[in-house]
């Protein structure tokens, strides 16, 4: 297995999604080459370096059609305009490993929402589909990204292997994803997503996957929260059962996972949308939580990941940085 990077550790999650994303002024961005230009590598890199995180997930993309890379794949299936000039997911990549933080890719496995990527993807709105020449040439993208990182890509956390009609997980053709997410590393650790704790999920969608996708949006004595049930989950193995599955929990700490979410979640109130987007979403932790549940995972070899808010030119929400800085682990 090649999860041995992230046993024990905790790190950080961002969503940088093109055109959810708010610039300084509070306004919603609309040109991708241009948002992705406004990124402030360096002082984004140092941002995770203090918030003393061994690794990083961060997004390619998730649920318009827009990437923050270029992909020739990408290109020559659906035209140009879905990616930028430049490459953001690459100078992120530089800086970060430069600083010994480890990187890895985020994807949807899924189109569905991505309608102006359909026909070129050979996306099937057909439902019980297998989605198998939709796999095909998905899977080309994704390839393409693997070599172009090579080792700089540690791993990958694949979202929506959900059960659902137009692409019930159970078509997913595991050793072709396997495949192209290595393809230039052979050692990259591979997660999908089917909800996690979001879902009362707490087993590897797939036998051969490195790592839990893990999601969860509530702690209670410093475990995760089943959303359906309101239980907590509680565990003394940092693995799966009858699996070499790393466990691993992806946690939102200020906003719902993306800086302006005006979402409301029942049954959680931990995050509180902002009324003026110039201002960053609050922690929704206080410290002894995060200690808590960083001891119950870190401290049995499992993994954390805390999802923290972003702005447009890389800017992470300052006090949640510090909040993280000053964490035991």
């Amino acid at each position: 297995m090649s999860n041995e990077f992230l046993a024990g550790r905790r790190g950080l999650f961002c969503h940088y999604l093109f055109p959810l994303l708010f610039d300084a002024r509070g306004h919603r961005v609309t040109d991708l080459d241009a948002t992705v230009e406004s990124f402030d590598v360096d002082r984004f890199a140092d941002q995770v370096k203090q918030s003393r995180s061994h690794h990083l997930v961060f997004t390619f993309g998730q649920n318009s059609g827009y990437y923050i890379a270029p992909n020739e794949v990408i290109d020559r299936y659906v035209g140009k305009g879905h990616c930028p000039k430049r490459d953001l997911f690459g100078d992120i990549a530089d800086a970060v490993t430069a600083r010994g933080i480890a990187l890895i890719g985020y994807l949807p496995c899924e189109v569905r929402a991505n309608i102006s990527l359909h026909e070129g993807f050979r996306w099937s709105e057909n439902r019980y589909t297998a989605q198998t020449a939709f796999q095909k040439r998905y899977l080309e993208a994704v390839a393409f990204w693997a070599k172009r990182y090579g080792k700089k890509l540690s791993g990958w956390w694949f979202d929506g292997c959900y059960s659902w009609p137009f692409f019930h997980h159970r078509h997913l053709k595991i050793s072709a994803w396997m495949a192209a997410a290595r393809a230039g590393n052979p050692d990259a650790a591979v997660a999908f997503n089917d909800g996690g704790f979001l879902e009362n999920s707490v087993m590897p969608v797939f036998r051969e996957q490195d790592y839990l996708s893990g999601e969860a949006n509530d702690l209670r004595g410093g475990w995760p929260v089943f959303a359906k049930s309101g239980k907590v989950f509680r565990f003394s193995s940092p693995f799966c059962p009858g699996t070499k599955t790393l466990r691993h929990l992806t946690l939102p700490i200020d906003a719902l996972w993306w800086h302006g979410n005006s979402d409301v979640l029942p049954g959680c109130d931990r995050f509180k949308p902002v009324a003026d987007p110039k201002i960053f979403e609050r922690p929704a932790f206080s410290d002894a939580e995060l200690n808590q549940v960083i001891r119950r995972f870190c401290g049995v070899g499992a993994a954390v990941t805390f999802n923290v808010a972003i702005r447009a030119d890389g800017l992470l929400a300052p006090d949640t940085i510090a909040q993280l800085a000053g964490l035991e682990n």
